[in-house]
C-alpha cells in the first residue's frame, strides 16, 4: 500500500551536497549523421565522457548500405560503389571526434547499416550503455514530417536514458527597444 507523503516532508527533505553522487556513467552512445546538429550534441557527449572517464561509442547508421532495401534501390550501384560508400562512411566516422580528444578519453567508432532508430536502440542494448546523447534534429527535415523523428523513437524505445540536445537555431540578442 502506498503511503501519501505530505508536501511539508518533501520540502524539508535534505538536499544532497553532490546531486551526481551515485550517478555513474561508464558507457556513452553518441549516434551521428555527420550533420551540424549532431556535431553540436557531440560537445555534450565528450563533456560527459571526460567528466565520468567513460567510453564514448560513436555510431553512424548508414541507410544506403542497409540490406533490407529492395534491389531496385541498388539498381545501377555496383559492388565497388557500395564499397566506396562504406569506405567514405568509415573515414567520416573516424573524423567525428578530434584527435586531441581521443588522447584524453576512450573512443570507439561503429558503423552499422539499417534503419537508424532501430540500430541505435539495438546497439545501446548490445553495448549496455548508460546513456545515449544525441541531437533532436538531423539532416533530414522531411523524414520527421512523414515518419517522426529518429530521436523521438530512440527516446521511446531506448533501454537507458537519452539526453537529447536541441541545436540553438536562433541567437537572441538584446534589442534596441529593450534598452
Amino acid at each position: 500500500m502506498l503511503k501519501k507523503i505530505s508536501p511539508e516532508v518533501v520540502l524539508e527533505a535534505p538536499v544532497p551536497k553532490n546531486p551526481m553522487a551515485g550517478f555513474l556513467i561508464q558507457k556513452i552512445l553518441f549516434p551521428t549523421d555527420f550533420s551540424n546538429y549532431a556535431n553540436y550534441a557531440l560537445k555534450y557527449a565528450i563533456s560527459l565522457a571526460t567528466h565520468f572517464n567513460a567510453i564514448l561509442y560513436v555510431l553512424h547508421v548508414n541507410v544506403l548500405l542497409a540490406q533490407n532495401y529492395p534491389p531496385e534501390v541498388y539498381h545501377g550501384m555496383d559492388a565497388d560503389y557500395i564499397a566506396y560508400l562504406k569506405h567514405c562512411a568509415k573515414e567520416s566516422l573516424q573524423k567525428v571526434v578530434p584527435p586531441e580528444v581521443k588522447t584524453q578519453i576512450r573512443v570507439e567508432e561503429i558503423l552499422e547499416k539499417g534503419v537508424p532508430y532501430q540500430e541505435i536502440v539495438r546497439k545501446a542494448q548490445a553495448l549496455g550503455v548508460d546513456i545515449i546523447v544525441m541531437s533532436t534534429r538531423g539532416r533530414t527535415g522531411l523524414d520527421h514530417t512523414l515518419t517522426g523523428s529518429t530521436t523521438e523513437r530512440v527516446v521511446s524505445l531506448a533501454p537507458c536514458p537519452v539526453l537529447s540536445i536541441k541545436y540553438p537555431e536562433f541567437e537572441f540578442s538584446k534589442s534596441k527597444a529593450a534598452e
